[in-house]
């Protein structure tokens, strides 16, 4: 996210889910921002109301596919800055995660 940049800000994370059961991520709220939309990679990024994770699957949210967008961020966010996200599932509810503020996107690992 660029400094100057208090409107939004992309999240990307990596979401894994260890149960023997598939869920879906249905929404996400944070402090920091006034909203938190789910969006799907294409010609004109859009909005989604939930995303499946099956069971034992990683959801990879990166610059280069689905992300989380921060709109109505409060405050410039600098490199380091922390701030929590609470993921809400459909079948597990609430977790709550920790967003560490990095200057670009993780290299994304190939395996």
């Amino acid at each position: 996210m660029s400094e100057a940049d208090t409107k939004s800000t992309a999240v990307y994370m990596t979401i894994k889910n260890r149960s023997n059961a598939g869920d879906r991520l249905i929404g996400a709220r944070a402090r920091v921002a006034s909203k938190v939309e789910i969006h799907e990679p294409g010609k004109e990024s859009k909005s989604v109301a939930a995303i499946p994770i099956d069971a034992g699957k990683d959801l990879e949210f990166s610059s280069t596919g689905r992300y989380l967008l921060l709109t109505g961020v409060s405050s410039r966010l600098q490199v380091h800055d922390r701030f929590k996200i609470a993921l809400e599932f459909e079948r597990v509810g609430r977790v709550v995660v920790d967003v560490i503020v990095e200057d670009t996107p993780p290299a994304q690992h190939r395996h």
